[in-house]
């Protein structure tokens, strides 16, 4: 199987975070990284749709909303998993995000996956 790659939006992109992702083999990809600070969540989302990656963010209600927009309009996307804010520390947020429901969360034919 090959590796799951995430595209960390800015809220949740932590140099720990991703660090530890990609120590456990996850192609991860950081917003700083692309060059996509400060870009709407719409352009987030395309970037990630664009290149695969499935789009992890503490930013739930906005991605949300958008998931269904996309869906309704019959855009496509690799996949959006949402993240509490603050409920995690980065060790829990890892053990979440490589359990098997997130390595084979189902992208755009599901609902955005909320690590609860």
């Amino acid at each position: 199987m090959s590796p799951l790659g995430l595209y960390l939006d800015e809220d949740i992109q932590r140099n720990s975070l991703s660090a530890a992702l990609r120590n456990r083999g996850l192609l991860i990809l950081t917003a700083s990284e692309a060059g996509m600070v400060a870009k709407i969540d719409e352009h987030q989302l395309a970037f990630a749709a664009d290149r695969g990656l499935t789009l992890v963010t503490f930013n739930e209600g906005d991605f949300a909303n958008l998931h269904s927009k996309w869906m309704r309009t019959g855009r496509n996307h690799a996949g959006i998993v949402l993240c509490p804010q603050q409920r995690y520390s980065v060790g829990e947020l890892v053990r979440r995000l490589i359990s098997p429901g997130v390595r084979t969360h189902p992208g755009a034919n599901a609902r955005p996956l909320r690590v609860s």
